[in-house]
């Protein structure tokens, strides 16, 4: 009975020696049986804290694809567009907001060339970019224009590379309506520039004619500024308009302004006589209607271009060579009777050019002779 004991006693001791770590010692003879009972009780807590490093590494996996798990969900479900491109650019993956991006089927875009969805003038550029992300090694940004069934955007497309440097991770998102939007603001800036150093004068009215913006070329031609104008009918601005045979407009509101009131396009040319002047501007007035976009609005755009001295300078060529002689010395201050006996004709034929040329002139007192010689 003692040797089967004995035996039995050896067997575990071998069978502990051989579980047992390298860092516990190992027993080369045979222990007493307390001292295979401290080896079974370390035995047991090797055990008990491989068992504990094993949940614990059980829970790390668990944490882990919770992780991966979260990270999909947030990875398909980001509003910016991901994909994920090999070195020769095939795409290998892609989330939904890409797959809406592109308008086409997830399976449609899984190992396809991602720039047989740009425009071919995109292709190299495209091609020296990827380069260049390997090579610096950091994120870079490119637009292109992406080529959809039904239509084209504009796209900001910012890419890096992974670690082991196999793939191309990038991040898409469509800035058709910001690029737009600052093209926009770059034509608004264009034209307000051109508005405002135009030379022509042009004034923007409501669709009751009232005056809701001005240019300074249109403040100098009407002689107002655009605080007098504001709110107000432009036609009121407008004093004793004529035609160009000088007959008088008989209706209010003015030609144009009645044309614009059913929508139409009107060009004419008027004279009229300014704030505080007894003579004649004259202009071609041009005024289109315009519909304002996403608004049930019109406004009218009227210009102005102030063609006084050209309709000066044709009156004036009217004149015979002996009134023109008279004219200038009218206008340089000489009396009668200096004009007189400078041109050796009477001072009676001198008031008769006088009355002549002021006719043809349209001249209603001596005192315009020099503003309008000051516009020749």
């Amino acid at each position: 009975m003692i040797n089967e004991k004995n035996s039995s006693i050896r067997i575990q001791y071998r069978r502990a020696d051989d579980l047992l770590p390298d860092r516990f010692l190992r027993l080369s003879v045979p222990g007493t049986l307390s001292r295979l009972r401290e080896i079974n009780q370390e035995l047991a807590e090797e055990l008990s804290s491989f068992r504990l490093q094993n949940d614990e590494l059980e829970q790390a996996r668990t944490d882990l694809e919770l992780l991966l798990l979260q990270y999909s969900t947030l990875y398909d479900s980001a509003p910016v567009g991901y994909l994920t491109l090999n070195r020769s650019g095939i795409i290998l993956q892609v989330n939904s907001a890409c797959v809406g991006l592109f308008g086409v089927e997830k399976s449609n875009l899984i190992n396809e060339h991602f720039q047989q969805f740009m425009s071919s003038e995109s292709w190299s550029e495209y091609t020296s970019f990827l380069k260049n992300v390997h090579k610096k090694q950091s994120q870079e940004i490119f637009e292109f224009e992406l080529q959809r069934t039904e239509d084209t955007i504009i796209v900001h497309m910012e890419v890096r590379e992974d670690k082991k440097g196999n793939t191309f991770i990038a991040a898409l998102i469509d800035v058709t309506e910001e690029v737009q939007a600052k093209t926009l603001r770059k034509e608004e800036h264009i034209y307000r520039t051109i508005y405002e150093n135009i030379t022509h004068g042009i004034v923007i009215c409501d669709r009751d004619g009232k005056i809701v913006s001005a240019n300074q070329s249109a403040e100098s031609i009407l002689g107002l500024t655009f605080n007098q104008m504001d709110k107000k009918p432009l036609d009121e601005f407008f004093s004793d308009p004529i035609h160009e045979d000088g007959k008088a407009f008989t209706k209010k509101p003015l030609p144009f302004m009645k044309e614009l009131n059913s929508s139409g396009e009107q060009n004419l040319t008027m004279g009229y006589k300014p704030p505080d002047s007894t003579h004649y501007t004259w202009i071609v007035v041009s005024a289109i209607s315009v519909s304002m976009p996403d608004e049930d609005e019109v406004r009218y755009v009227i210009s102005f271009d102030n063609i006084t001295a050209q309709k000066n300078l044709v009156l004036y060529n009217k004149l015979t060579s002996r009134e023109k002689q008279v004219f200038q010395k009218l206008v340089t201050g000489h009396g009668r009777t200096e004009i007189a006996d400078s041109l050796d004709i009477s001072k009676k034929t001198v008031d008769k050019h006088k009355e002549n040329l002021m006719e043809k002139l349209n001249i209603y007192s001596p005192d315009e002779l020099v503003d309008y010689s000051k516009k020749l």
